[in-house]
C-alpha cells in the first residue's frame, strides 16, 4: 500500500508544480477509500500532493470535467439536518429551520470564482421541525398552567416552500431547479414557512353544587369550562445567496497541413483550451486544467468540480515545433477540444473552414419520456443529429424523447462533431449505486475484521 501511495505521489509531483493548501481530511471519503486516505495523510509526501491524491480517490478524470459524476453523487446525498456552518432559526412552534444553496450543476470553481454555463441547475437543501405543545389538563382544583385549567392545541396550517431567483427573477420551486443565465448573476433561495395554531383556553368556574332550604349555598364546586379561543400565526423566511459568473469562452480547435516531405507531415494546430489530437500511431494532448473535487457542507460533503491551471503537453511518437506537429503517419486523424462545459470533435481532414458549429438543449435535466428540444447553430444548415439509436436530419431545431441511459446528443456536419451531455433522472439507478456502496462497505468491514483476527491467531 505505501509503495503505491509513494508512486502516486511522485506522479503528481511531476504533474503539478504550484502549491495547494491542504483543505480536506478523510471524513469526506467513502468507506471503500478511507484506509487509503489515512495512509496518504500519514505519508511523507508534500501537503499539496496529499490534497490532490485525496480529492481524486473517488474522482478519476484528472484532466476532464466529468459533470455527470458530480450530478450522480450530489443527487444521492440525503441531507435532513443543517450542515456545519449553516444557521438554524427557532420560533415558538417552528424549530431548527434552515435553508442553504448546496451547488450548481454543472459548475466549475476556478481561482475562487464559480463559473456556470447558460443553463444549469440549483441544488438546495432546507428543512424544519414543528413543535406543538401537548394538551394540558389540570389534575384538580385549583391547579392551573399559565392560568388555564385546560389548554387544547389544534394545528390549522403547516406550509413551506422554497423558491429560487436569478437576479430577482423567479425560476422555480423545489430542491433542484433548472435556471437560465444571461450574465454574471446572483442566485437567491427563499425558504418560507407558515404555521397557524388554534389554542382553546379553559378556566376554573365556581358554582353552587348544594343549597339550603332558604336558598343559600351550602357547598361550592369547581368545573373547568371553556373561556376563549386564541389563534397564533408564525411565519419565517430564510434566504441564501451565491454569486456566479457566466462562462464565456470561444472554444475552437483546428488542424491543417503545412507541408509533407519524405513521408513526414507537418500540421499546424491552433486551439483555445484543452485539446487532443490522435493519429494511428501517435498522439498529442494539451491539458489546460487539472480537475479535482471541492468538498463543502460537512459532514455530508457536497461535490463541486474544481479546476487548477496546469498547461502541460503530452507527446507520443511525434514532435512539436512551435504550433506545428510533425507526424510520420497521419491516418485515422481526429481532434477533440473541450473547456469547462463544451466539447467539439471533428475529423482532421474536414473541408469545413468554420468551427462555429454547436447544439444546445432547452434543459440539462429530463425525466423519462420528456421532450428534448435541440437548437442547432448555425440554424441555416442541414445537420445529422443522433440520440441513442435514433438519428434525424434537421435545420434550426429538432426534438427527441428522453430515455434512460441515453445522455449524449451527437451532431455532425461536414466532418465536424458537436456533443451535448444531458441528465436523465433515474431514481432506480441512484438506489442501485447506494446499495453498491453499502455492499462494498460491508465487505471491506468484514475483510478488516478477518485480517485482524488472522494476525491475532498467528
Amino acid at each position: 500500500m505505501e509503495k503505491h501511495i509513494l508512486l502516486a505521489g511522485f506522479v503528481f509531483i511531476f504533474l503539478l508544480q504550484s502549491p495547494l493548501i491542504l483543505a480536506i481530511d478523510c471524513s469526506s471519503v467513502s468507506p471503500a477509500n478511507y484506509e487509503s486516505c489515512i495512509d496518504i495523510l500519514n505519508s511523507d509526501i508534500p501537503n499539496n500532493e496529499k490534497e490532490l491524491l485525496i480529492s481524486n480517490l473517488e474522482y478519476n478524470n484528472l484532466f476532464f470535467p466529468d459533470h455527470n459524476y458530480v450530478f450522480d453523487v450530489n443527487s444521492n446525498i440525503k441531507i435532513k439536518s443543517a450542515p456545519e456552518g449553516v444557521k438554524t432559526y427557532d420560533k415558538e412552534f417552528i424549530k431548527n429551520a434552515w435553508a442553504d444553496i448546496f451547488a450548481l450543476m454543472p459548475s466549475v470553481l476556478h481561482n475562487n470564482t464559480l463559473y456556470a454555463p447558460e443553463r444549469t441547475s440549483v441544488l438546495t437543501g432546507f428543512n424544519y421541525e414543528l413543535e406543538i405543545p401537548e394538551n394540558y389538563y389540570s389534575p384538580n382544583y385549583p391547579e392551573t398552567k399559565d392560568g388555564d385549567c385546560k389548554t387544547k392545541y389544534y394545528l390549522i396550517e403547516n406550509e413551506a416552500e422554497n423558491k429560487v431567483y436569478v437576479n430577482g427573477k423567479y425560476q422555480g420551486e423545489g430542491d433542484l431547479i433548472d435556471i437560465s443565465l444571461d450574465q454574471d448573476s446572483g442566485i437567491r433561495t427563499e425558504y418560507s414557512i407558515d404555521v397557524e395554531v388554534k389554542i382553546k383556553h379553559y378556566e376554573w368556574d365556581r358554582y353552587c353544587s348544594s343549597r339550603r332550604e332558604d336558598g343559600s349555598c351550602r357547598r361550592y364546586s369547581e368545573i373547568c369550562e371553556y373561556d376563549y379561543t386564541e389563534t397564533k400565526k408564525e411565519s419565517l423566511k430564510i434566504t441564501d445567496e451565491i454569486n456566479v459568473e457566466l462562462y464565456k469562452n470561444n472554444l475552437f480547435a483546428e488542424i491543417s497541413p503545412v507541408n509533407s516531405y519524405d513521408g513526414i507531415t507537418k500540421l499546424k494546430l491552433i486551439y483555445s483550451d484543452s485539446v487532443q489530437v490522435s493519429f494511428k500511431d501517435s498522439e498529442y494532448a494539451f491539458n489546460k486544467y487539472v480537475y479535482s473535487i471541492n468538498y463543502s457542507k460537512a459532514p455530508f460533503y457536497v461535490n463541486t468540480l474544481k479546476a487548477k491551471d496546469y498547461n502541460q503537453e503530452k507527446l507520443i511518437n511525434l514532435f512539436k515545433e512551435g504550433d506545428n506537429l510533425i507526424v510520420k503517419n497521419t491516418e485515422d486523424c481526429s481532434i477533440k477540444a473541450f473547456d469547462f462545459f463544451n466539447i467539439i470533435e471533428n475529423n482532421c481532414n474536414s473541408e469545413s473552414e468554420s468551427l462555429d458549429f454547436f447544439i444546445r438543449t432547452d434543459k440539462l435535466k429530463y425525466k423519462k419520456g420528456e421532450e428534448i428540444k435541440v437548437d442547432i447553430f448555425p440554424d441555416n444548415v442541414s445537420i445529422k443529429i443522433s440520440y441513442g439509436d435514433e438519428t434525424k436530419t434537421a435545420k434550426g431545431s429538432v426534438e427527441f424523447t428522453a430515455d434512460y441511459y441515453k445522455n449524449r446528443l451527437i451532431a455532425e456536419y461536414n466532418g465536424l462533431k458537436a456533443e451535448r451531455i444531458i441528465y436523465i433522472i433515474n431514481r432506480e439507478r441512484l438506489i442501485i449505486i447506494w446499495n453498491l456502496v453499502v455492499f462494498t462497505f460491508l465487505n471491506y468491514f468484514l475483510y478488516s475484521v478477518l485480517k485482524k483476527c488472522s494476525k491475532k491467531i498467528t
